[in-house]
């Protein structure tokens, strides 16, 4: 069957369309940390979500815990407008998850659930094809029971590690800020220890059942994203574990190191947390995650975190 030639008006119209799509500027981001629900309407082991935003045109929004970051595809940048969870979702297993769209005039669409491939986010596209904001609320829920006890960019919820609640968990501590059932005196109440000075996330001291690898390391590409400053391009990574204390380094095409530093905090089998303290840039507050396969080949690097009233992060993929 042949084929009519295509029209001069048609050829002209795709040239204009890919000229103002490489006119796009940059991607811009938002990010927030989710509050803590005051609401005691949400049914007992049920953990519940509700992402309220406003979005002008088109967004990528990924959750994971209790940090929400967006990215801009086209119009303003979206804000917070009143988000709130019960828990954060768990970063790990989450049993039985599920969402809906309440509230937003446009389409909202599931693009990764949270499992490990997602790097244990939940990723939403959301079009807003009418002018101006439009409001949005996304409700996820899923069962807590099941679910992995690692939780959020934090053990708990930030700023409540003395109340001794663990987050409405079983802890009995005295600054108990997971949900796990530790009785110590000082953990984050993630697993069944009873030492008195660990992190609690399995039944031994400190690792579980899985030790991190002492060193990782791999070519790759990424970036590497600072507020205020010249986005970075990196090429290599590599990461070393000497007892509790990890160093993260990444390598840029700008002969440029960048080094971040901090506790790690979680370990299970393919990946671990680190909670950041300090970087070739100054102190730091912030958090990264490494997964890695075989116990030897780092596979990606997610981190994020603020240095002063500058906000970072990195991604980086083999």
């Amino acid at each position: 069957m042949s084929r009519s030639p295509q029209s001069p008006f048609l050829a002209a119209a795709a040239v204009a369309c890919l000229g103002a799509f490489l006119a796009l500027p940059a991607a811009a981001d938002t990010s927030f940390t989710v509050k803590r629900m005051t609401r005691t309407d949400v049914p007992s082991g049920k953990g519940q979500c509700d992402i309220r935003f406003r979005v002008d045109n088109e967004v990528e929004m990924a959750i994971r815990g209790d940090r929400v970051d967006i990215r801009t595809i086209a119009g303003r940048d979206a804000r917070d407008d009143g988000s709130e969870c019960n828990f954060p979702l768990p970063v790990g297993q989450v049993n039985n998850f599920r969402w809906e769209k309440r509230d937003g005039r446009g389409r909202v669409e599931l693009m990764e659930e949270p499992t490990r491939r997602s790097g244990n986010r939940a990723i939403f596209n959301v079009r807003d094809s009418d002018g101006g904001e439009g409001r949005y609320h996304i409700r996820l829920n899923w069962d807590i029971e099941g679910s992995s006890n690692i939780s959020g960019n934090r053990p708990g919820w930030r700023g409540e590690s003395n109340r001794g609640d663990g987050g409405r968990g079983g802890t009995s501590g005295n600054r108990g800020d997971g949900w796990g059932s530790a009785s110590n005196s000082n953990n984050s109440g993630w697993g069944s220890s009873s030492s008195s000075n660990n992190s609690g996330w399995g039944n031994s001291s400190g690792w579980g059942n899985v030790r991190p690898p002492s060193s990782l390391n791999t070519s790759g590409r990424g970036t590497v994203t600072w507020d205020r400053r010249a986005n970075l391009t990196a090429n290599r990574a590599s990461v070393r574990v000497t007892g509790e204390r990890a160093v993260i380094r990444i390598e840029t095409s700008e002969n440029r190191t960048v080094e971040f530093r901090g506790r790690v905090t979680s370990s299970s089998d393919g990946f671990f947390e680190v909670d950041l303290d300090d970087s070739t840039e100054g102190a730091i507050d912030g958090m990264a995650r490494v997964d890695y396969r075989n116990n030897s080949t780092l596979d990606r690097i997610d981190l994020y975190g603020n240095s002063g009233n500058n906000r970072f992060r990195v991604d980086f993929r083999r």
